[in-house]
């Protein structure tokens, strides 16, 4: 029997994405300011104004959708597969892991890096996440990856099936 399980988690706004998101509209309304005083000063060229002001807000809405993030978590038959998802729309494949080939779990703790030398890390969950976990997995083609990721009770069960007998019974657990 197959197994399936998955997971969306979305990403937290922080006070960067915010910053990002202030800036980006306060460029926009300025510029558009600029072009509607122009336009009292070049009646003429009214209509293309419009124009761009219409595409500034057009373009600045697309900007901000942007800063909109999800990942998904996909467990089929002791494989994991990561989607980042942008503005609820467009999805790609991050990273695709074997169970089998997890060498080390722990709990996650921000701002603590697990002993190792890693060629890739990952974060697909938000930094300051409580119940976020750690994978140390050799990856055929990126070398030791370390990936950060908050699967729910119900993926850990389904995670811990999969994973080699040497990690322990139970490798989520806390402590």
């Amino acid at each position: 029997m197959d197994t399936f399980f998955e997971q969306i988690v979305s990403i937290h706004k922080t006070k960067k994405t915010f910053v990002a998101l202030f800036s980006i509209w306060t460029v926009v309304v300025l510029v558009s300011a600029f072009l509607i005083m122009a336009m009292t000063y070049l009646p003429r060229f009214a209509t293309v104004f419009l124009l761009i002001i219409f595409g500034l807000f057009w373009g600045g809405y697309k900007l901000t959708a942007l800063l909109s993030i999800e990942y998904e978590y996909i467990l089929t038959n002791g494989d994991i597969d990561v989607d980042k998802i942008i503005a609820r729309s467009n999805r790609k494949r991050i990273l695709t892991i074997s169970c089998a080939d997890v060498e080390r779990v722990g709990p996650y703790r921000p701002g603590v890096k697990p002993d190792g030398n890693f060629n890739k890390t990952f974060l697909f969950c938000n930094e300051t996440d409580e119940n976020a976990y750690y994978f140390v997995v050799r990856h055929k083609n990126m070398g030791m990856v370390l990936m950060i990721f908050a699967p729910d009770e119900r993926m850990q069960g389904a995670i811990a099936k999969y994973l080699p007998r040497i990690l322990g019974r139970d490798p989520f657990a806390k402590g």
